[in-house]
């Protein structure tokens, strides 16, 4: 059974965004799994021709999240495969670097080095503030602009990639695109 991935999603938008003509369902295709991890999208995009650093806290899968529902029943698989992808990461041509990133770097990665990030984040967090001002000022019963139901109840972390693609140093705001979202573009703060 097939289950929308945001990461997918945000890599057809990533190679899109450099001419490449290619579709979710062409890159689930690819993927040797359902279950896709940050390691996964890496290796995909490099199969484009993308040249990409991949920042992580973790090589490998977090322990921790055997303890999620979303998780549990494939973990033990995806553990053993995401281990050797890392493994075999610089091997293959994915850099992959072991340390978070921080605030600045994501600023200087946009606005300097004019690249588009793809950022793995807590989607319980995440608040456009365009589509929360469209949601306040919308008639009642109108479909919300981002989809996904009620993530405010879901304990844990609730991972959704996004991208960033500009800064605004007045207003410390992104904007970006989310895979989950009606709009065109989203605006979040820096914060």
């Amino acid at each position: 059974s097939f289950a929308w991935d945001c990461g997918l999603a945000c890599a057809e938008m990533a190679l899109r965004a450099r001419g490449v003509s290619v579709t979710v369902s062409d890159l689930r295709k690819l993927c040797e799994t359902d279950s896709i991890w940050s390691i996964d999208i890496s290796y995909l995009l490099h199969r484009f021709g993308v040249q990409l650093t991949f920042f992580t806290v973790t090589r490998g899968v977090r322990v921790e999240y055997r303890k999620q529902e979303f998780y549990r029943k494939q973990l033990p698989e995806d553990t053993k495969r995401v281990t050797a992808l890392f493994e075999s990461a610089e091997r293959r041509g994915v850099h992959v670097v072991e340390q978070s990133v921080d605030l600045k770097d994501i600023v200087q990665a946009v606005v300097n080095d004019n690249k588009i990030v793809l950022v793995l984040l807590d989607k319980r967090l995440l608040s456009c503030t365009l589509c929360d001002r469209r949601r306040s000022n919308s008639v009642q019963g109108q479909q919300p602009e981002h989809f996904g139901g009620n993530t405010r109840a879901t304990s844990g972390f609730l991972g959704h990639y996004v991208l960033l693609y500009a800064y605004d140093a007045k207003v410390d705001n992104f904007l970006m695109k989310d895979p989950a979202s009606m709009c065109d573009a989203c605006v979040i703060s820096a914060d």
